[in-house]
């Protein structure tokens, strides 16, 4: 793993990427102009935050990225609560949807391969076009969960074959963070240079589920504005009753 970045917010014993994007995007150029090993991003929201208070495989996992972008903002909100002089809090959310798309133009200006693992049915084609870039694609497994040998042999092989530069892996969490982990030495034979959790991003990105409007955005209202489009979601937002208990558990902890 890449040694983490100096400016981060501590919570939970996890470090999250505390600076602005300006910063964030120099980091990723500096990892794409150099060949050492796959450097992995992971975007916990408040939701994965929760689930790795109760699953200790998926704790250690978050903790071995190497960058984890703040994506949601109910982790400003507990940058903001919780910070003091030697944990400043968070400067910026980095919304992993918005972070993808600043990675495609990169990879376009730089003429640089993408490849997407997991997703909805994309396209019955090898690869699409997003924002006139050229993206790779395979659905990866029909259980993510069980995955085949011969499903494995098949995304080893497309690997090998696109000889990808940037890696997406949607498979959502905790299946992703763990996809990526356990195929470094796949992604470092094939010299990929980042590797991305990046759950539905693309669903937005192609027009699968509907884009929260900027305005929205801005507002930090992209959780409910999710809801309302997606009402199936309600359990799963729930859990950020659970988040705040974390939050003021950490506070209490810390006075």
């Amino acid at each position: 793993m890449e040694e983490k970045t100096d400016k981060s917010f501590q919570f939970r014993d996890k470090s999250v990427f505390s600076s602005g994007k300006s910063e964030l995007l120099t980091l990723v150029k500096n990892v794409l102009n150099q060949t050492k090993k796959p450097f992995l991003i992971f975007t916990p929201n408040p939701e994965q935050l929760v689930l790795a208070e109760t699953d200790e495989r998926f704790d250690l996992e978050l903790k071995q990225a190497d960058l984890l972008l703040p994506d949601g903002v109910g982790l400003m909100w507990a940058s903001t609560f919780l910070s003091n002089e030697v944990n400043p809090p968070i400067a910026e959310r980095l919304p992993g949807r918005l972070i993808v798309e600043d990675l495609l133009k990169i990879a376009k200006e730089q003429k640089l391969s993408v490849l997407v693992i997991g997703g909805r049915d994309y396209t019955h084609e090898e690869f699409f076009t997003v924002n006139g870039q050229k993206v790779f694609w395979t659905a990866g497994y029909l259980d993510v969960n069980n995955p085949t040998d011969g499903e494995e042999m098949l995304i080893a092989s497309l690997v090998e074959k696109v000889k990808p530069d940037l890696v997406f892996v949607a498979f959502g969490a905790p299946q992703q963070e763990r996809w990526l982990l356990a195929h470094l030495p796949l992604l470092a034979k094939n010299q990929v240079k980042i590797g991305m959790a990046v759950g539905g991003t693309f669903d937005y990105l192609l027009g699968k589920v509907p884009t929260p409007p900027n305005w929205v955005a801005k507002m930090g209202l992209e959780w409910l504005f999710r809801l309302i489009t997606q009402p199936h979601r309600f359990g799963r937002q729930l859990k950020l009753l659970n988040f705040v208990w974390l939050v003021l558990e950490e506070k209490w902890q810390a006075s």
